[in-house]
């Protein structure tokens, strides 16, 4: 992954020196869908080009200009004779004369490759925002979400200001642009008519867009290439927004997405259901991430910087054992019907055709599989830090707020069952674990007369029940102290040991 765009540097002669003859431009992509190109010459000076793209009906095009001629062997005059800051501003000038057929420039969805290529002895955003990515990549997580984010709000509208000039005016009123723009569908359409959740999703984004500004703003003047930080020190995030709403599939919406998703993409579904992975973690799993032995499955380092390993549920385990059967362990876990990688953007495509047929909402899109996996892990009755650990994500704090409200214990049933007793009354359960118990009753009650392999008949009494369980560890399961102590305040209706353990299990 490069971090300037693929194009040619074409700002000082030696650079322009080296490139061969041919009979087009090499282009230099300064911006979405605009180009400064230089054509060399045999005999004499090149030539300098403009162009931008403009959107047919079926692809896009690019119109051209010839700006004048480049400073190769002799002094530019401004006019007939350029240099490259100067063919860069005519370019520009050009281009804006026709911003009414040209593309947007101010989007671009790549998340590999930089759109701005700093240039000169002034130190820019732009210059910052490179030094940012090369530390993301030596010491943090994978850039790609980093240089989505610069390609598409930071560069465009800040990239050519010195970072010595920049002020919080021009901060703030940049922050509200990037508030105010309306939230992009997979194909760069604007959405239409927002909603105040919209808005509130808009603000979010803001938020998360400041903060990667923020961070590589704070890195040049760590490094002594800002002289002051004050600028962006004043700028504050939107406050008091509302938690966005998790949207997580039942388990009919499930199946229905399974049943009308072709085979491979059904791989992919079945895979983000088990694992609750990312849909670029998937794509990167090879077929040796399933270890038989401990029966776990090895995630690589995708957009956290650690790896992880995954339980499995019993279906989850065979599933990727037979997906994995008879293939090579480097070989891609999930492949396309005709061998070849997946893409985002083809699985995007594919969800988009399921939840059609399934008849389910634009809401729900490819990640909304994993929110399914964390949500019924939580409902379940999982620790919030559990999933933390299984989600992959670097902070407690994102899964507090997502899916809090979905935890059955995570606030009252915890008061409940770890507050002390000032006035010496029983701690109860709580009333979900108390109807379980309840229905657990009769069968345990059937089978309570036959002790384990080599275990004496368990006592009733509630002396002797008490003196069994005293001096074993206390287990952290909530639901079974749940069910422990409803049973030890009903002494004699049913043997509590075998209670505790098949409410263990079952809840």
């Amino acid at each position: 992954m490069g971090l300037r765009s693929r194009t040619f540097r074409l700002e000082s002669r030696e650079e322009r020196a080296g490139l061969e003859q041919r009979v087009w431009p090499y282009w230099w992509h300064f911006a979405r869908g605009r180009h400064l190109g230089y054509l060399p010459c045999a005999y004499g000076n090149g030539t300098w080009h403009a162009r931008y793209a403009w959107r047919d009906r079926k692809r896009t095009r690019h119109r051209q200009f010839i700006l004048g001629r480049a400073d190769d062997y002799g002094e530019a005059d401004g006019v007939k004779v350029l240099t490259f800051e100067q063919a860069w501003d005519a370019a520009k000038k050009w281009i804006a004369q026709h911003a009414d057929k040209a593309v947007r420039a101010d989007f671009s969805a790549s998340p590999d490759r930089l759109i701005y290529a700093p240039i000169g002895d002034l130190y820019t955003v732009g210059h910052a925002v490179v030094d940012y990515l090369r530390y993301c990549m030596l010491y943090r997580k994978a850039p790609q979400v980093v240089m989505y984010r610069v390609n598409r709000y930071v560069l465009p509208h800040l990239g050519t200001i010195g970072v010595d000039e920049l002020t919080t005016e021009q901060l703030r009123e940049w922050l509200e642009m990037v508030a105010r723009h309306p939230a992009q569908h997979g194909t760069g359409k604007p959405l239409n008519n927002p909603t105040p959740e919209d808005r509130q999703r808009r603000r979010h984004t803001a938020n998360a867009i400041l903060s990667t500004l923020c961070a590589a703003l704070n890195l040049a003047f760590r490094e002594g290439k800002a002289s002051n930080d004050a600028a962006w020190r004043r700028i504050r995030k939107f406050r008091d927004l509302k938690k966005s709403r998790v949207r997580y599939l039942s388990e009919e919406e499930a199946r229905r997405v399974i049943d009308v998703s072709p085979t491979d993409f059904r791989h992919l579904v079945l895979g983000a259901l088990y694992t609750g992975c990312r849909a670029g973690e998937l794509i990167a799993m090879p077929c040796g991430a399933l270890n038989d032995h401990t029966q776990r499955l090895y995630v690589a380092p995708g957009k956290s910087n650690w790896a992880r390993w995954l339980a499995l549920p019993d279906e989850g385990i065979t599933f990727f054992r037979d997906l994995a059967r008879g293939r090579s362990v480097d070989e891609p876990m999930f492949l396309r019907e005709d061998g070849l990688r997946w893409k985002i953007t083809e699985i995007q495509a594919c969800m988009v055709q399921a939840r059609r047929k399934a008849g389910l909402g634009t809401d729900v899109v490819f990640h909304t599989l994993r929110h399914t996996y964390a949500s019924y892990l939580v409902m379940a009755g999982a620790s919030l830090l559990a999933v933390m650990k299984l989600l992959g994500h670097a902070d407690i704090r994102l899964v507090v707020q997502c899916y809090a409200h979905l935890s059955p214990d995570f606030l009252a049933d915890t008061v409940r069952l770890h507050f002390p007793k000032f006035l010496g009354s029983e701690r109860s359960a709580p009333r979900e674990w108390r109807e379980v118990a309840m229905a657990l009753i009769p069968t345990i009650s059937a089978q309570a007369q036959q002790p384990a392999l080599g275990e004496a008949p368990i006592p009733v009494d509630a002396r002797q029940t008490r003196e069994y369980w005293r001096g074993r560890p206390e287990t952290t399961n909530s639901a079974a102290v749940a069910a422990r102590r409803w049973a030890t305040a009903r002494q004699g209706q049913f043997p509590q040991r075998l209670t505790y353990e098949r409410l263990a299990g079952k809840v």
